[in-house]
């Protein structure tokens, strides 16, 4: 049975029950009448696939719970895909994505301490998976910022999340992130990594990130943004561990037209994971959501401006090239 069939069937995961708001009938993304791979021609080629963090045949995209488990989110349409914004609601919502993703082949869903209760949903959509679905999946996740707006869309002005890149939340977040996710998480990274938060230098933090390595079996990892990504993911491909060895087993940058700063180093991490030499990439923001169709907007609107402008200024120049050649012709009859 399909997912989401088996899902809506149950009309409950784990004891919680589904929102009607949930049960709803099909969406306009997802055509659930069609089998996976014939669903307005997205599912997943089984030839866009490569090894990632040594998993081999994994499929190139894969899905994010940053718009799932929270109200607010700065997403163009993100308030129309909702029916309702209550934790049971949002949860029924992510059960529904998630499925509908498996379905279509992708495999790695990404999750965070900051992103308001995606552990959680993602942890009660795992748990609803028999284990031939769950041995497909690969699921990461993220510390370093923690939730703080209270599930409100609008906080007044204040931050919905704040950095604190410190052993002590990493201590406290890791044990956030085993309740909800427990033996599911395969990748844990430094949620936006940067040399300013001096989280690369921090003796403890390094220790902590070797110890849950070693004892849990994480693969490490950070997530890079900002226009230092290069000098960042520099410095952490330095951070060994007391063997010598390398720390990150994975490198999630932020690459887009408003952002390229990391193409390069991106490049030649690929070159160095295809080769098995390196860790493994992967890209976040690739379209830049709201940013890069706020640019493409300002974009068209400039281009028609101008296109106008110029088709007005032709039109200008021939009226009174037209003005200048009679009168030029009058002042001739005017002397003769």
């Amino acid at each position: 049975m399909h997912p989401i069939a088996r899902i809506q069937s149950q009309h409950s995961i784990n004891g919680h029950k589904i929102p009607a708001a949930s049960r709803r009938g099909p969406s306009r993304f997802v055509c659930r009448a069609l089998e996976p791979r014939m669903q307005r021609q997205v599912a997943i080629s089984p030839r866009a696939t490569g090894t990632f963090l040594g998993v081999p045949d994994m499929p190139l995209l894969g899905l994010g719970l940053a718009a799932l488990g929270r109200p607010g989110y700065i997403n163009l349409g993100h308030g129309n895909d909702l029916t309702g914004k209550s934790v049971d609601d949002m949860r029924g919502n992510t059960a529904e994505v998630l499925s509908a993703a498996l379905g279509l082949g992708i495999r790695y869903f990404d999750a965070a301490r900051s992103y308001g209760r995606a552990e959680e949903f993602l942890g009660f959509w795992l748990g609803s998976l028999v284990p031939e679905q769950l041995s497909r999946t690969v699921v990461g996740s993220k510390w370093g910022y923690y939730y703080t707006a209270d599930w409100q869309v609008d906080t007044g002005g204040q931050p919905h999340e704040v950095k604190e890149h410190t052993a002590a939340n990493l201590r406290k977040q890791v044990a956030e992130t085993s309740s909800h996710l427990g033996a599911h998480v395969t990748l844990y990274q430094i949620h936006s990594a940067t040399l300013e938060s001096g989280v690369l230098d921090a003796a403890d933090v390094v220790s902590e990130l070797e110890t849950l390595k070693r004892q849990r079996g994480w693969k490490m990892g950070l997530s890079l943004s900002g226009v230092q990504q290069p000098l960042t993911l520099r410095k952490a491909l330095g951070v060994r561990m007391s063997d010598g060895a390398p720390l990150f087993d994975c490198v999630q940058a932020t690459f887009n037209l408003l952002e390229p700063s990391a193409g390069t180093c991106v490049l030649r991490l690929r070159r160095a994971e295809a080769q098995e030499e390196g860790p493994s990439v992967h890209l976040s923001e690739k379209f830049s959501t709201l940013r890069m169709s706020v640019c493409v907007c300002v974009f068209v609107c400039v281009y028609v401006y101008v296109c106008l402008c110029v088709r007005m200024s032709m039109c200008m120049c021939v009226c009174i090239c037209v003005r200048l050649f009679r009168a030029s012709c009058s002042q001739r009859h005017s002397i003769m």
